[in-house]
Parts: C-alpha cells; structure tokens; sequence
C-alpha cells in the first residue's frame, strides 16, 4: 500500500488499480454476495507494494552502507505507514472500550498491529478470516499490514546481498534470480497449505512473499521489455481491467485459483498497460486516484467502523449503509490529510524517524494496554452475569441436600433425600452441556422431589469413547474418558442398590465439536480405537452408537429409561457477546445477523454417516428401544432451518456460542416433565 515513488517513476494508473483494489474489497465486507472474492484487492494491494518499493529504491542508488541504506529504507516506511495506524489504533480502541465487553482480544489485536504483528496474534488464536465473526473484530484486517512489514524485514536484505540497490553490474539479473527462486518457492508452500490449513496459508507472510515479489518481478520486467517489440492491442488492457471485476466475482470456493489469476493480471496491467488508452483514462480520471490516494486510509478505517456498527447494533439496511459509507469516508479524508500527508512528508534525519517511529509505537501500546484500558470501561452490563452458564446443583426443597460424594474412587455431585425417600433419581451425564443443564435438574430437584447425581466432564463424550482434541494431552484426555466410563457404571450400580422406583439417564452431548461442526470439519478431533492407534470420525461415530446402545440394553436390563438430549443450536463463536449487548440495550433494535446469520439449527444436516443424518441415526433408536427418548432441544428454538431465535424480549437463550443459558434450560423443565411422566404411565 505503499506511494513513495518518486515523481518521474510516478505512474498515476497505479492509484487507478488502488482505487479498485479497495472499492473492492470495501463492497466484499459490505456485503460479500455483490463481489465474493472483493477480499482480493488485499492481493492487488501486494503486487503495487512490491512493485512501487522496487521502483523506489531503483530511482535511489544508495552510496551509503549498509547501515545507512537499511535506516533509510525504514526510516520511509515508518512515515508511510505508522502514523495512520496509530492514529487508527488508538481512536479505535478508545471506542472498543466504551462499546465492547470482553474487549481483551480485540485490543491485543491492535496493540500487535502496532508491532507488525497481528497476522500471527490472529493465526495463534484460530482465527478464520472468512467467518463472520472476525467482523467483530475490528483490527482484523491488519494481519495484511503485518504481512508487508515483515516482508520489508526481507526485502531490503535481497536487495542490498544483490547489489542491487547500489546499482551493481549484473545485480538486476542476481535480484531477478533469487527473487524469483524464492518466489517459487512461497507459491509452492502457499499452494500446499490452502487445501490443508488455510488461516496459516492466508496469514502468513512466507505464503504471501510472492505476492510481493511478483510486484517487484514487474518491475523489472517493465524495465527490460522492451514495448517497442512488444506490441498488444489497447483494446488487451480494458480487457485485463475487466477481468479484474471478474475475478472478484468468483465464488469463494475457487479462492485458490482466483488468488493466482488476479496476481497475474495484475502484473500485466502494470506491465503493458499503454497511454492515452481507454484503460489509462478510466483509471486516471479525478475519482479514481483521489481514492486510490486514500486508499490506505480507506483501507484501514472501513472495517473499523463496519465492525462497530455491529457491535452498537446498526442493521444491515440501505440507509444504514449509506450512512456508514458517509462516516468512512469522512474519518479517511480526515486521517489522509491530517495524519498521513502531515507526517510522510516531514523532512526528518533518517535515524530520528527511526527513534520517533519506534517510541511512537511504544508508547501507544503501553498507552492502550494500561491506562485506557484501565480507566475507560464499558458501562453496560457484564454479560456474562446474565448468561453465565456456572451454576450448582441446588435445591429450595428443605427435604433436599446436596454435596461432593466419592464413590468407588468417582467423585460427583449428589442431591438426595434427608429422610431416605428412593422414589425417583436423576443421572446427569456429558460433557460440559451437562453442567450447563443444571438449572433443569434443579427444578425436578425443588418441584418434583426428584434426586439427582451428577457428573460432567468438559469435552468428553458420553457414553465415553477414545479420542483427543488436536495440541491437547493424550494421557490426559485418557484419565478423563476412564473416569466418564468409571462414572456411568458405578453410578448404575448406585441406583440399583438404593433401590429407587423411578430411574433416568440424562445425556448431554455438544455433538457438534465431535462430529458436526468445525472442529470436526478442521479434523480438531482425533479419535482413537482402544489401542490409541487412529480411526476414521465415521468409525467413530459407529463405535460410539454401539457404547449407546449397549448403555440402553443395561439400562432397560434394569429398567433405567435414557433421554437424550438433541444438538443445541450453535452461535457462531463471538456473536453471543455482541447479540446479548444488543438485546440489552434495545430489543426492539436488535442487529438482524442476531436472528439468523449467526445461527446454525443443528450443524448435522451437514454430517453425513452411512448417507444417513447423524442426528437422525440416534434418534431412530427410539423405535428399537422403548427405554430410549430422544428429545429435539432445537426446536424450541427454531421453528424450521431459517427461523431460530436465541432470545426473547431481550433474554439470551445461549450463555455463550454453545452453551444454553439458565433461563431457557429453565423454560424446558415442563417440556422434559411431560415426557417423564408419560414414560413413567405408558
């Protein structure tokens, strides 16, 4: 995103192609069914870059050393970009922390942009930059910035090892060569890691330095090209603008090829673009280069300020658009010509752009992460008081108490009578979804004199079958399945000689971890057969149907009846702050992405086992076997695919992204009533 050309290497068509570049990637973040590949203008972005700093340096032929070459290099970068971004970075975490709640990402996003840095803050922390949830991030969109200012970490070496920056013979031809065997090198890795990881692929700079370089590689071909034996129509350069538009008209799906195919006309049209052509005139009128002028501006606020639009719950409406449209170009104006132009033509000594640059940087950080971040806080309220899903197993029934018990080695969660009643009792099992259902229990705990004994196990199946979340401890993950193992038989064996009337299994599974939903797809999850060696998730999903089956054959053996408790809608993770603050402060008002985008009925329809849907194939139990309810939690959310809600009058369902909150827990207490006891009077 760089303009540090000098005047008699300026080419006015270059702001032409930034214009595009960030029209287009400003229409994609607006709404990405107009252009969805518009995100591609960041790699329009990559190619200028490489190709305006390599016609910068080649216009200064540096006598200095090395030392005073790298001081310069940096010293014009800094006043290039830093400025702005600070400028960008501080006003927006000012606002993040009057806005935001649970703001700690975001302003450790920021202050790793400062650094250069964000591109690998945003990898460790699995960010997916085409889930709608980094639009709640508004230094998202730095990572690219990241991946520049590390590339300038590389590229002043190569041009300097080259000597091609003092102008050598033959350096030209050596830059050439390891640039572009480089290159090569970048595009085979990134080509590799789109089909297998593609947040490391699209995040990184060694997957993009081609990118960079090709700009680079155009330039030196501009040079040595000769257009005097190399004629093309000009008719071939409104042809490659157009392909352009095409391109980002792709769908996402073919990102891999649309990413190769526009780095590639790019190069062309900085290449063979002519003159007084029909091209030339379109990208040179007065529009297009003032906003490729302020196209790092533009850039760098328009996500900003779409981002908090989100989170003040301003709906995607035309008029809304517009008004947003009107802020972004107004704070970029702004930021052009006060901030950008002031600093990045002050006449300063090398070395003391360097010092300024980087205690500006310092200080700013230090700033955003102690002071403002201490004194400036967000005054609604703390959501997850509303939505916490923490909660004991208690009961306002005095015949009721409840306390750690261990039996046989387990330890669990026990509410039982004082005086010794064994009518009815309750077995809770699951992972966290479990825990999460408390509320429920306690009801049958206060209302229906029900005992309860309850043991959870945060992302562990029950029934418990071998597997290990991907980075997570194998020996670990073994106690914990031992122990969910351990827990369902003994606490059979428990009911069985206390002699209850009455007996249930509850389970709760977040089924969409496991088998369903991204980590699944992101093969996060890796199951394992009893040897540890590793099995298919199909396999899996077949051994654990046989571990259910087998716990309702021991359960109808001694007349236990299971339910089972059907996948919760899931919220994409992040959207249930900024819904829950919306829902707070005007329900009436309330973003629309809260009420469908965001909202996914049951991940499964998109499981497949043996052609047959996964949620489907437990539920099929039923007609097999009479001690065995399956119970369609979400659909007392959503009426059908399209239509799911996660609050009402102002109430939040989900007490965060895939944990149900204390309040509709509660709501299905006479839903879950109902089917106890028809099954306890058939």
């Amino acid at each position: 995103m760089q303009k540090n050309i000098p005047k008699n290497f300026y080419r006015p068509e270059i702001d032409g192609l930034r214009a595009f570049a960030v029209i287009a990637v400003i229409i994609n973040h607006f709404n990405f069914t107009l252009f969805p590949s518009g995100y591609l203008g960041v790699d329009i972005f990559f190619v200028i870059s490489g190709y305006v700093i390599t016609a910068s340096i080649s216009s200064k032929k540096q006598r200095k050393g090395f030392f005073g070459f790298i001081s310069d290099f940096y010293s014009r970068r800094i006043k290039r970009l830093i400025p702005a971004l600070i400028f960008y970075v501080v006003s927006i975490s000012l606002l993040v922390c009057f806005l935001v709640p649970e703001n700690e990402i975001i302003l450790r996003t920021g202050v790793s942009s400062l650094f250069g840095l964000s591109n690998f803050y945003l990898l460790k922390h699995s960010t997916d930059y085409f889930a709608q949830t980094t639009a709640l991030n508004p230094f998202t969109h730095t990572w690219s910035l990241g991946v520049e200012e590390q590339f300038y970490f590389i590229f002043p070496i190569l041009l300097w090892i080259s000597g091609f920056s003092k102008g050598e013979k033959n350096s030209k031809k050596i830059f050439l060569f390891i640039t572009f065997l480089i290159s090569i090198i970048s595009l085979i890795i990134f080509f590799y890691l789109y089909r297998q990881n593609l947040s490391t692929a699209y995040f990184l700079m060694p997957t993009r330095f081609w990118e960079l370089s090709a700009g680079s590689i155009a330039f030196l071909l501009t040079k040595n090209i000769s257009k005097k034996y190399i004629k093309i129509p000009k008719i071939t350069n409104f042809i490659l603008l157009l392909s352009l538009l095409i391109v980002i008209s792709f769908p996402k799906e073919m990102g891999l090829i649309a990413t190769i195919t526009i780095v590639l006309i790019t190069i062309l049209l900085l290449i063979f673009i002519e003159k007084n052509s029909f091209t030339y005139k379109i990208l040179t009128s007065k529009v297009a280069l003032f906003i490729g002028s302020i196209s790092y501006s533009l850039y760098l606020w328009h996500w900003g300020v779409l981002s908090l639009s989100k989170w003040i719950g301003i709906n995607n409406t035309f008029i809304n658009n517009i008004f947003l449209l009107i802020t972004i170009s107004l704070v970029s104006i702004i930021s052009y010509f006060l901030v950008e132009n002031t600093f990045r033509y002050k006449k300063l000594k090398s070395l003391n752009s360097l010092f300024i640059g980087i205690f500006s940087i310092i200080f700013s950080a230090l700033f955003i992460l102690f002071p403002l971040k201490k004194f400036v806080k967000y005054s609604g309220q703390n959501l997850r008081d509303i939505t916490s899903k923490k909660d004991l197993l208690t009961s306002k029934n005095k015949d009721k108490e409840c306390f750690k018990s261990n039996y046989a080695d387990i330890k669990w969660t026990e509410c039982i009578s004082k005086e010794g009643n064994r009518e009815s009792i309750i077995i809770m099992t699951g992972d966290s979804m479990s825990s999460s259902m408390r509320p429920l229990a306690n009801e049958f705990l206060t209302k229906d004199n029900f005992d309860i004994i309850e043991f959870s196990s945060s992302g562990t199946l029950s029934p418990a079958i071998p597997f290990v979340p991907r980075k997570q401890n194998i020996n670990k993950y073994a106690q914990k399945i031992r122990s969910q193992k351990a827990y369902l038989n003994e606490s059979i064996k428990y009911i069985k000689e206390k002699n209850y009337k009455n007996k249930f299994i509850w389970i709760f599974n977040d089924m969409n971890f496991y088998f369903y939903g991204r980590e699944w797809q992101k093969k996060e999850v890796i199951f394992l057969n009893e040897d540890q060696s590793k099995i298919s998730p199909d396999l899996a999903f077949k051994n654990w149907i046989i571990s259910l089956e087998k716990l309702i054959k021991k359960g109808s053996t001694n007349n236990i009846k299971i339910i089972y408790f059907g996948s919760l809608p899931s919220i994409q993770l992040g959207y249930e702050v900024v819904c829950a603050k919306n829902s707070q402060s005007n329900f009436e008002r309330i973003n629309n992405m809260c009420k469908d985008d965001v909202i996914k009925r049951r991940s499964s329809l998109q499981g497949k086992y043996m052609n047959e849907n996964l949620e489907d194939k437990i539920k099929n139990l039923e007609i097999k076997y009479k001690n065995f309810k399956y119970i369609d939690t979400a659909s007392t959310f959503c009426e059908d695919l399209k239509n799911c809600e996660i609050y009402e009058k102002g109430k939040l369902y989900m007490a965060d992204s895939v944990h149900i909150s204390q309040r509709k827990a509660i709501d299905l207490y006479p839903i879950l009533k109902s089917i106890i006891y028809s099954s306890n009077n058939p």
